[in-house]
């Protein structure tokens, strides 16, 4: 069994968004994607920095690879099921009521041929099968605490508000309804946004030792017309949607920021090496991390310095992998190495970049 550490840095090319579930926070009307942070010990003083998240990297690494396998699959005329892009993209899916049980009990066996019919189930592990993962992924932390850059804030508006000429090549009559509705959407935002304020004026009166009663019914009432205004006016409108509508942004890594990485590959076969060498193959050809695609966010570069350990045995130096211009390239004199780097050219969607 092989054990290979990648100790390294991972450097942003591009500003790098990154947007997990619930980080978000609002800012008067708009609501503004939030990096994450984490406390991080420097000089004996603990300071907050953003980061890129583990799950963010191991996720990229794992989808792209499994698209790739469900892609040559299908040119094979062997297409996947649902179910088995899920095992291999995802870990397989558990039912919410199954997902809060654990019978402890393990088919060996199966785990075994599973781990070999699917190298990707392997790295990556298969909550749904109860296999452990062997690829093990860090989080992406700055040396030096990094503050985020704020991106994307504006106001959108229609376009005929910049560009009134443009109702020259208009309907008249449409153009008027138009109009007429957008202003009744914005109409009904505010309404419902002065809603919100009297709410919160009666939860904290409702705080205080000796609230004002009567000041809370009034607000109350105040509340409850404004919402039943906001409500009637988007009926007219013909919906919710209002084209004008303040954007919070997002933040984002900037542009030039270096972060230490590490990832470990731990008791694995020489064929699961050479697909993990597959699935970074794929995000060097991707290139990126994160979101904001269309605004060009996400571009990366990165240089790890190689240990492999083999049957226990102690760490020794094995050369470099480096991910850049779109391309893995390996420098290594280990024949190990360098046999399963070769090997994940050909894999399915593998491609033939890089040296060795």
């Amino acid at each position: 069994m092989l054990d290979l550490v990648m100790d390294g840095e991972i450097t942003a090319e591009t500003d790098i968004s990154v947007s997990p579930p619930d980080h978000a926070r609002k800012d008067g009307r708009a609501t503004v994607q939030t990096l994450p942070r984490k406390r991080v010990w420097r000089g004996g003083v603990s300071l907050e920095t953003a980061y890129i998240p583990a799950s963010s990297i191991r996720g990229a690494l794992r989808n792209g690879a499994g698209r790739a396998v469900a892609e040559a699959r299908m040119k094979r005329q062997s297409p996947m099921t649902p179910e088995d892009f899920l095992l291999v993209a995802k870990g397989g899916i558990m039912d919410r009521k199954q997902a809060g049980q654990d019978n402890r009990v393990v088919d060996w066996e199966a785990a075994e041929q599973l781990r070999h019919d699917e190298p990707l189930v392997s790295l990556f592990g298969a909550m749904s099968e109860k296999i452990v993962g062997r690829w093990q992924v860090a989080d992406a932390v700055p040396p030096e605490p990094a503050e985020p850059a704020r991106k994307g804030r504006s106001a959108r508006a229609h376009p005929f508000q910049r560009q009134p000429e443009l109702a020259g090549f208009m309907d008249s009559d449409s153009y008027r309804d138009f109009l007429e509705k957008d202003a009744k959407r914005v109409e009904a935002n505010n309404a419902e946004d002065e809603a919100e304020r009297l709410d919160g004026n009666v939860a904290r009166e409702q705080r205080r030792p000796e609230p004002d009663t009567a000041q809370i019914e009034r607000w109350r009432d105040e509340s409850k017309t404004l919402k039943e205004r906001a409500e009637a006016l988007r009926g007219e409108a013909g919906g919710v949607v209002n084209i004008q509508q303040p954007l919070g942004g997002w933040e984002a890594i900037p542009e030039g920021t270096r972060m230490t990485h590490r990832m470990r590959l731990r008791d694995v076969t020489e064929d699961e090496l050479a697909w993990a060498f597959f699935a970074l193959r794929r995000l060097a050809r991707e290139g990126r991390l994160g979101a904001h695609e269309s605004h060009g966010e996400g571009y990366f570069s990165a240089e790890y310095a190689l240990r492999l350990a083999r049957g226990g045995g102690g760490f020794e130096p094995a050369g470099t992998l480096r991910v850049a211009d779109f391309e893995l390239r390996l420098d290594s004199g280990d024949e190990t190495l360098r046999r399963a780097f070769a090997e994940s050219a050909s894999l399915p969607g593998g491609q033939p970049d890089g040296g060795a």
